[in-house]
């Protein structure tokens, strides 16, 4: 939606300066905050849960018709290109023996050809009585031997696979002696099997052997990652796809440490805390069930792009391999195991249980009601290292920052928060923003926003702007902008550049 463009007395904006609170979507739990209700207010996971997902209850995930710990297929994003699509061949090693298994097909070694030689003697007809001639003919005849079908073979113990798939989609396998001449053998040398469909590398340990005997997977920016379970080359219409398929148990294990520090379930008193463990490993609970819930939603949702059940970044939710696997965060996912929450209207599924590193203080409203966050701010207020560091944060963006994503308004001279949703200072968070400048004005979805200009969170407000000076030419004056679109003055005062820690004194149930 347009709106006229400003007078021509405003100075065109050099840089907005923005305040504002959390980090992520703000939609049900807040790390930063369960971490605070679990250490300066004494909640037990349970509590916690049910305070951001109102609506919702916990239940074991047998009892959807799941298995007690399924297995997941992840799809390890930092082995392909999301800019072009573009897949890279999964590279495998392993300081134990693994082997290699086609998912069907008949997959064959390269075979082996010999050439034999006939001889043939023709005896002439004739009268004569001398001996009959003969004529001798050579032939050759090429026969080719080709070994039984070839379903699965083994590697030895460090030796490394690279797979790499061929045009046919089928997949060829290269072997070296470590991951970047296993890489190098696909210019240089045979394949060791060829022909493979969607092969699955697996360990020959079991899946809580230690870390230093798990597969590697060599990833293409070059973090080799330790996995649990087994890994899968998968051909996705012709590009490459890397998976890692593991129990759903041993998965969490590297998602609850990479989404909440570990070393917050050592943080707290352990007076009257479950367990007799510090009140900050009920953090750590309520993030194993949130993450295990996620999780199971996802994939009954249809899973990542219908080829993997979930994906690794925060697309989806951080897995980072055994690599970050905490004993703490370990005994964390072990307490809460198979448990998930279910909402009254689908019993027998998983609820998407959404959390973000911080909320600001207050939750944004979705499936779940927005709901106070106290535990938001400061778990130790004494203690600058326990406070969140996202509670409240500002930027400068500079004005042709602004202008290069949003080019039809030409020079930038205003940036107006018009619609918000009614929960928390400035108003709640922003819904809609308008942007005035020398050709046009346009409103713009505060997402649109967020995103263009890589915002924390969509709860912000204008804190203070500069614009290009009138004399010299290359001075600046600073100025706070008009907060409603028809305001005529120049200067009027953010509402308020802080978030109170609640507006009523009692603790959510």
């Amino acid at each position: 939606m347009s709106a006229a463009p400003m007078k021509a007395h405003f100075r065109r904006l050099t840089t907005v300066t923005l305040i504002g609170h959390g980090w992520g979507s703000g939609i049900g739990l807040g790390q930063w905050g369960a971490f605070g209700y679990a250490v300066r207010y004494h909640f037990g996971y349970e509590r916690i849960l049910n305070h951001y997902y109102g609506t919702t209850s916990p239940a074991q995930l047998s009892s959807t018709g799941q298995p007690t710990n399924p297995t997941i297929s992840v799809a390890i994003l930092e082995n392909m290109n999301l800019a072009t699509n573009q897949g890279f061949d999964p590279v495998v090693t392993s300081s134990g023996a693994f082997t290699v298994t086609s998912s069907g097909g008949t997959p064959v070694v390269p075979t082996t050809t010999t050439t034999t030689t006939t001889t043939t003697t023709t005896t002439s007809s004739t009268t004569s009585t001398t001996a009959p001639g003969t004529t001798t003919t050579t032939t050759p005849v090429t026969s080719t031997t080709a070994p039984a079908p070839v379903m699965s073979f083994s590697v030895p113990a460090g030796t490394a696979i690279d797979l790499e798939l061929s045009a046919n989609g089928t997949w060829n396998a290269y072997e070296g002696a470590s991951c970047s001449s296993a890489a190098a053998a696909t210019t240089t040398t045979a394949p060791v099997a060829t022909g493979l469909v969607n092969p699955v590398i697996s360990p020959t340990v079991s899946g809580n052997a230690s870390i230093t005997s798990l597969l590697v997977l060599c990833r293409h920016d070059n973090v080799d990652e330790s996995v649990r379970g087994s890994i899968e080359a998968y051909d996705r219409s012709g590009y490459e796809r890397t998976l890692n398929l593991l129990p759903l148990e041993s998965y969490l294990r590297s998602v609850v440490p990479s989404e909440s520090s570990a070393s917050w379930g050592l943080d707290g008193t352990t007076t009257g805390a479950p367990l007799g463990r510090p009140w900050g490993f009920q953090a750590l609970e309520a993030q194993a069930v949130a993450a295990r819930s996620y999780a199971m939603s996802y994939v009954e949702s249809g899973g990542w792009n219908g080829y993997a059940g979930i994906c690794d970044t925060t697309q989806c939710q951080v897995y980072s391999g055994a690599n970050f696997e905490n004993a703490v965060s370990d005994a964390a996912v072990a307490a809460t195991a198979g448990e998930i929450r279910i909402s009254p209207s689908a019993p027998t599924l998983a609820v998407s249980t959404q959390f973000s590193a911080s909320t600001g203080g207050f939750t944004d409203p979705s499936a779940f009601p927005a709901v106070h966050d106290l535990g938001d701010a400061c778990v130790v207020p004494s203690n600058p290292l326990e406070c969140n560091p996202n509670h409240t944060w500002t930027v400068t963006v500079a004005g042709t920052q602004i202008t290069r994503h949003f080019r039809a308004i030409g020079r930038l001279l205003m940036v107006h928060i018009s619609a918000r949703n009614g929960d928390g200072a400035f108003g709640g968070r922003a819904e809609t923003v308008l942007l005035k400048g020398s050709r046009r004005a346009i409103r713009v979805p505060a997402s649109e926003f967020v995103s263009a200009l890589e915002l924390k969170s969509d709860w912000f407000a204008v804190a203070s702007v500069t614009r290009f000076g009138r004399a010299p030419a290359t001075t600046t004056t600073t100025s706070t902008i008009p907060m409603t679109s028809t305001s005529t003055t120049t200067s009027v005062p953010v509402t308020t550049t802080t978030v109170p820690e609640t507006t009523t004194t009692s603790l959510p149930g």
